[in-house]
């Protein structure tokens, strides 16, 4: 078996050539045209080597801040630092990137990313919510400024785990309050909750209970009755249920105004069906039966045995004018058509 010497030497110089050449493109250099800049930042970047992408773009951007690369350098710039996870550089990049160019091919990409930049920073439940509170800005403002962007899903579905996420905290605050019997600074908060987050059931329905629960404990009776039964008719098995009715009857045994009043449990005694009550078919069902029922009374009466031997009405009308004829033609027979009489010959 012979070697071929001669072609093993030309691919290992042409390998050495290309890593050579390779090695040298992709280092940015202080003299490289801006077009050229752009091009070894952009490579970098694909090649996830992130310093020599960052060197490449801020170098284009300081030596030649009118060129018309510039939009994209400093794009790709604010890119590099969000996929290295440097997230608070890339959203002071991205901040200057829609400020500078409000309007234009890349621009729904800088909100979608600035917002992703807030929101991959956000603190836990009981920390301050600023991050979360600008990724929730940033989000809205794309869905403003650009309805039809392909970022809209992806941009809705976080707008709902945030506000998920920081109804959790507003509730975590308010019952923190709640738990050290601070209930003139939870039950603000409790309303807050069920004002600002209709869509969070879980922490709806832990909200209208606290809330009422906190009521309870005020003494204010009458807004405690009314949010217990307020979370009766949003979430009728509620698992609150059972101590939320212990609530309304220790406070109709407190309060005379409310002695007299139903509870949740007297007034809807738990049935099967009930649970299909909301159904809109069932609805529509309902609403076509009542308006058949007044066509269900005159045209499909139930059977009836002695209806059998019942005659028509318009059967019933002749033999009565029959008879009424009958009744005026009988003192004229009378008068005409006299029996014999053997008196009469005597007259």
């Amino acid at each position: 078996m012979s070697i071929n010497f001669k072609n093993i030497f030309t691919t290992t110089f042409f390998l050495f050539l290309v890593i050579s050449i390779q090695g040298c493109f992709t280092k940015p250099k202080e003299g490289a045209p801006p077009g050229r800049l752009l091009t070894i930042g952009q490579v970098n970047l694909n090649s996830e080597r992130y310093e020599n992408a960052k060197k490449a773009f801020e170098l284009l951007l300081k030596k030649y801040p009118n060129s018309k690369h510039r939009r994209e350098a400093l794009f790709n710039l604010a890119e590099v630092y969000y996929r290295d996870g440097e997230y608070l550089e890339a959203q002071v990049q991205f901040t200057e990137f829609v400020q500078l160019y409000p309007i234009s091919k890349l621009t729904d990409r800088a909100y979608y990313l600035l917002a992703m930049s807030y929101f991959n920073v956000t603190n836990f439940h009981n920390q301050d919510q600023e991050n979360t509170n600008m990724a929730l800005k940033n989000f809205k403002e794309l869905l403003k400024r650009f309805p039809k962007s392909k970022y809209r899903e992806k941009s809705l579905q976080k707008i709902k785990e945030i506000r998920e996420f920081l109804s959790k905290h507003e509730f975590a605050i308010a019952f923190f309050y709640f738990e050290k019997g601070h209930n003139v600074s939870c039950i603000p908060r409790f309303n807050k909750i069920i004002l600002n987050y209709p869509k969070s059931l879980t922490i709806r329905e832990k909200t209208l209970f606290y809330l009422g629960y906190a009521y309870f404990k005020e003494q204010s009776y009458e807004k405690a009755w009314k949010t217990f039964m307020y979370l009766f008719k949003e979430f009728p098995q509620t698992k609150y249920r059972r101590d939320a009715i212990g609530f309304l009857n220790s406070i109709k045994r407190t309060s005379v105004e409310f002695r007299n009043k139903k509870t949740y449990r007297d007034e809807n005694k738990f049935r099967f069906f009930n649970l299909f009550k909301n159904s809109p078919l069932l609805k529509e069902n309902e609403k076509n039966k009542e308006e058949e029922e007044p066509l269900l009374r005159k045209e499909k009466k139930g059977f009836n045995f002695l209806d059998f031997f019942k005659k028509e009405p318009k059967e019933q009308k002749k033999e009565i004018k029959l008879k009424e004829q009958k009744k005026e033609r009988k003192p004229k027979e009378n008068k005409d058509k006299k029996g014999f009489n053997l008196l009469n010959i005597f007259k």
